[in-house]
């Protein structure tokens, strides 16, 4: 029985059945023309990020402050030419903005890094209204003992509204569990994902694609993200 099926025997016989995972050390992501890379809050991994993409949370007003100081630095007189001088008062607002954004945007790292969320990466289309945003994420969750790939099915499937069962995916730090459904909610949105688990000892990472859009969204960049992602070793 490889570790693969070992897997789903692990959640009919308990949580500490199936086997125990470990990441390998694999070569530096060469990624695609236009993908840039990013680092987990906790130092933990890497993974690449695809074009219209960027690492951030969905809070704030991002982009008002610098709107507002480039109105601040216009002439009253004369709207469109430079003013040294500039306007103090616009120029006061837009401070106040960009530090009010800046508490907004820390305030919404750490609630995510409560989650054990450490990097965050958003799409650059705005939702409609009641839609949530278009993201992937990187989690880590660091156990107290070894977590075995029963128990890891087990946790992962809570998270989800009808559980699927976990495909094999080979990537360069090793093999993951890939999982993917397409949930109807109740406003008749459907809510797309696709996650990856992997293990590695006591540690578990999870990365997951979230989207109310099409499904090809995420779908579309899934495996390379999956690929690029790369796990650091532990520091003491």
């Amino acid at each position: 029985m490889n570790w693969f099926l070992a897997a789903f025997a692990g959640t009919l016989g308990g949580c500490h059945s199936g086997v125990v995972m470990h990441t390998v050390a694999a070569p530096p992501a060469v990624l695609p023309g236009g993908w840039t890379a990013a680092e987990a809050r906790d130092h933990s991994a890497t993974l690449g990020i695809p074009p219209g993409w960027r690492v951030g949370v969905d809070a704030g007003n991002t982009g008002l402050a610098d709107m507002l100081k480039g109105i601040g630095t216009q002439s009253p007189q004369m709207p469109g030419e430079s003013d040294p001088g500039g306007n103090p008062q616009m120029q006061d607002i837009a401070q106040r903005a960009a530090e009010s954004d800046k508490k907004d945007q820390e305030t919404a790292w750490a609630n995510l890094e409560s989650k054990r969320i450490y990097l965050q990466v958003l799409n650059g289309s705005r939702p409609i209204p009641g839609e949530k945003r278009t993201r992937f994420y990187l989690k880590h969750t660091k156990g107290d003992g070894p977590v075995y790939t029963g128990q890891a099915i087990d946790v992962e499937r809570k998270a989800w509204a009808f559980p699927p069962h976990p495909t094999e995916a080979k990537l360069p730090i090793g093999t993951a569990l890939r999982f993917q459904s397409d949930d109807s909610l109740r406003d008749g949105a459907t809510l797309h994902q696709i996650s990856y688990v992997i293990l590695d000892g006591a540690d578990t990472y999870t990365l997951r694609f979230v989207t109310e859009e099409d499904g090809q969204v995420i779908s579309s960049i899934a495996d390379g993200v999956a690929q690029s992602l790369r796990i650091k070793a532990a520091k003491p």
